[in-house]
This record gives C-alpha cells, structure tokens and sequence, in this order.
C-alpha cells in the first residue's frame, strides 16, 4: 500500500513538472534567475527526487541491518543544533536576542525564505520531536543537559518566527489565539513544550508533541510594519 502510494505520488510530481516545463523554452542566460522560469520546475521537482533518493537509501541500509532511524533521527538533532543557532546568530546581530517589539522575522540558513513562506517552523516543529525520542532513551545526564538546551533553543526559533499557527502546531493544539494574541501564544507554546504535561490527578504523564505538518504558504506573510495583522 505504501509502496502504491509512493508511486502515485511520484508520478503526480513528475506530471507537474512536465507540465511545468511547458510549453518549451530552451535555455537562457535567465532560464534560472527568476521564479517565472519554465525552468523553475526544476527546482521544485528536486526536493521530491531527494525525498525518493532518501527513501531508497533507507531501503538498502536498513536490509544491511543498520539502524536507519535512528542514524536519522540524530541528523535531525543536528540539523535542528545548526538551524539554533543561525536563529541565535540572525537575532543577536539584528534585532537582539530578547527584543520581541520589533517584528523582524527571523529566516535561517533557508535562503528560499526570501520571498516568504513557512519553512524555517515547519522544520523546527518537525525535528523537535526526534530531539525529544533521543532525550527519552539516553540515560547520560550530559546528554540530557545539552538536549534541553537545545530544545529551548528550537522552542525560541519557533517563536521568533511570529507565526501562530505553527506555535499552535508546537504546542499540539490547533484553537483560537489566547488572551494578549501572539505573545500570549509564544508563553503558552513554551510553557507547554518544555514541561510535561499533567493528569488532573497531577501526576506527570511526559510531554506530548503533535507535528503540524500542513503548508500555510497560501495564508502567511511576512510582517513588514508595526501594527500589522499576525497571520
């Protein structure tokens, strides 16, 4: 069933690109310097030929009897280190780390992000949970140190970048902004993703993450003024 899916799937991006290529331009010297670009299709089609490479790969390491998920779950922990701190980085040298009044947002080593989009949380909020597995199964308490660290870290990241809905998806609840609008959903989400959670008994029950995993490119934009309307 999977694998039905994962052909569907590839051919659907196969078609949009093909369909994106049309109709036919031969190349230019500004074939790749614009969106507009027949060209573009390319670009697009990448990510999903790397998503099918990956896939493949995991398909003969794990018949070698290698740990893939795991393995993959650290290159996510760091990816998600190195995006930290190019967040830390981007924020100290312009807006300052703990100035949340201006409403620069932030955008990381995602270059894509210059024309908007949600990416940078999408990440965050994504890896966030394969830091959090890795904390539950070392049992060394420098290990555990540095995780939480870096999960406040990730939780700082997603809340420098101004969007609600994906600190709502952090926060493994999609409802209406709390009182005092985003910055009341920024103390919310990292109360609740770096604590645990509780039983009305009162009894911790661990931290629970629900991964937003769906685009609001559509709907977002970037905040260039004061006064402008959170999305």
């Amino acid at each position: 069933m999977f694998f039905f899916a994962a052909v569907l799937l590839g051919l659907s991006f196969a078609i949009g690109a093909v369909k994106g290529f049309l109709p036919w331009q031969a190349p230019d010297a500004n074939a790749f310097t614009n969106y507009h670009s027949p060209w573009n299709a390319v670009r697009i089609a990448k990510g999903a030929l790397w998503a099918l490479l990956l896939w493949r790969l995991f398909g003969r390491l794990g018949s070698a009897g290698c740990d893939v998920w795991r393995l993959f779950a650290r290159g996510m922990v760091v990816g998600l280190a190195g995006t930290v701190m190019v967040i830390l980085w981007e924020r100290f040298a312009f807006p300052g780390l703990f100035n949340f009044a201006d409403v620069y947002r932030v955008t990381g080593p995602f270059a894509q992000m210059h024309t908007g989009g949600a990416d940078i949380e999408t990440y965050l909020t994504v890896a966030a949970p394969f830091l959090v597995l890795l904390l539950f199964e070392t049992r060394r308490w420098s290990d555990r140190l540095a995780g939480t660290v870096l999960l406040l870290g990730a939780t700082y990241g997603v809340m420098v970048t101004f969007s609600a809905r994906w600190l709502r998806g952090l926060r493994g609840r999609a409802g209406s902004r709390p009182p005092g609008g985003t910055a009341g959903i920024e103390k919310r989400a990292c109360a609740n993703f770096a604590f645990p959670a509780r039983r009305r008994s009162g009894r911790p029950r661990g931290v629970t993450i629900a991964v937003a995993v769906r685009s609001s490119r559509g709907r977002s934009r970037r905040i260039a003024c004061p006064g402008c309307r959170l999305t």
